[in-house]
């Protein structure tokens, strides 16, 4: 395996539906929709997936900043491959903030909800070029003939000589490689410290933008050159 080293500086209830929604300019086919009522909701399935959504959490008015408005938390399985993780949608006065889609296989995972009806809907499409996921650590996606695998992210943080905290940061490990293929490691690094930084990786005729990056997860987009 080569290493190719890059430094980012700076950072159911139980009735679906199948049909297209429009964002960004172009359709998306939407694979499964999902209402979903409070608390656990039967399981799903479509296209080899095993969908579970264990617990639905709604709150109007949450507790402090960190609590979101939705909470959902999910298992997805395949085969002998399972998944687990929190879908988390919040809202304030000026901006709403998602930690999804998540990325499992070749299928991304998120939330809508109804205005009128205030009804939360989970959504299942396929992964596309020019969509914007979020992979967690030790996720596998697959997108045409390239493949990712978000091996490990290691977070670290420094203090001066009286013990005082000064900075942390966080090294990833992002495995690429077409199918069949040798595999290539992408390692970058996301010190807060520094202001300028390098937003996108390219790889053979790929480019992975860095839209976000986190402790536990990163958020990017694939496009082919």
């Amino acid at each position: 395996m080569r290493v190719l080293k890059i430094l980012i500086l700076g950072i159911l209830s139980f009735p679906f539906q199948i049909g297209m929604s429009h964002a960004q300019g172009k359709y998306t086919e939407i694979l499964l929709d999902l209402p979903l009522d409070k608390g656990e909701n039967p399981t799903a399935s479509v296209e080899g997936l095993s969908i579970h959504p264990v617990n639905l959490f709604v709150q109007s008015f949450p507790l402090n900043a960190d609590s979101p408005h939705i909470q959902l938390q999910l298992e997805v399985g395949k085969g002998d491959d399972s998944y687990s993780t929190f879908l988390w949608f919040y809202e304030t006065e000026s901006v709403s903030r998602v930690n999804y889609p998540k990325a499992f296989k070749n299928h991304i995972f998120s939330l809508q909800k109804d205005e009128q009806t205030i009804t939360v809907h989970l959504l299942v499409e396929k992964i596309d070029f020019e969509k914007e996921f979020f992979l967690e650590q030790r996720q596998e996606v697959k997108i045409g003939d390239l493949n990712l695998h978000l091996d490990y992210i290691v977070n670290e943080w420094t203090v001066d000589g009286f013990g005082n905290y000064e900075d942390s940061y966080s090294t990833y490990m992002l495995e690429v490689w077409e199918t069949d293929q040798e595999k290539d490691l992408l390692k970058f690094m996301s010190p807060n410290r520094y202001e300028e930084y390098v937003d996108s990786l390219e790889w053979k005729e790929y480019k992975i933008s860095l839209l976000s990056l986190s402790e536990n997860d990163i958020q990017i987009k694939v496009s082919k050159k």
